[in-house]
């Protein structure tokens, strides 16, 4: 009986998760909407180890006593609201940036025009997931070097 109460209550908070999330285009915001919506729904439910954070750390104690539970530093304060490069990319996108084609050197000064320092090894494979999952396209051309570069350019929908 329990087990059935936690499948519908789980059931019921991917639901509400997926209104929430209904009308916003695909991509990397809407699944982090959606983890955080419905991490705040189970929180609700009061689902075991989900939802409010450290309660998975309490319940798994070595000694078995629920921890008092240590204030986080402010390093890990501070990284936890970072975005990553693919997240910082996808802003671009939806901002239209790449109604052109770009380079990695193009995407990497516009971030760091909007106080986002990225490498451009740190951009290169948050360009081919996005590529991957068809938000943007990619095209090799030979730039007036003779060197051969990716360019990239939104697709429209």
């Amino acid at each position: 009986m329990k087990e059935e109460m936690d499948i519908d209550a789980l059931l019921s908070a991917r639901q509400k998760a997926e209104r929430v999330i209904e009308g916003m285009p695909d991509g990397a915001i809407k699944e982090k909407a959606f983890e955080i919506a419905f991490r705040h729904l189970l929180a609700d439910y009061n689902y075991p180890g989900k939802g409010k954070r450290g309660s998975r750390r309490k319940a798994s104690n070595s000694t078995g006593a629920a921890s008092a539970g240590a204030p986080q530093t402010e390093a890990r304060r501070r990284s936890s609201k970072r975005q990553g490069p693919q997240s910082l990319v996808s802003e671009l996108v939806n901002e239209g940036f790449f109604a052109e084609q770009r380079c990695l050197a193009d995407i990497q000064n516009e971030l760091e025009t909007k106080g986002h320092h990225v490498k451009q090894t740190d951009l290169s494979p948050a360009m081919g997931r996005l590529t991957r999952a068809k938000i943007l396209r990619r095209e090799r051309q030979k730039n007036d070097k003779a060197r051969s570069m990716w360019f990239y350019k939104g697709i429209e929908q």
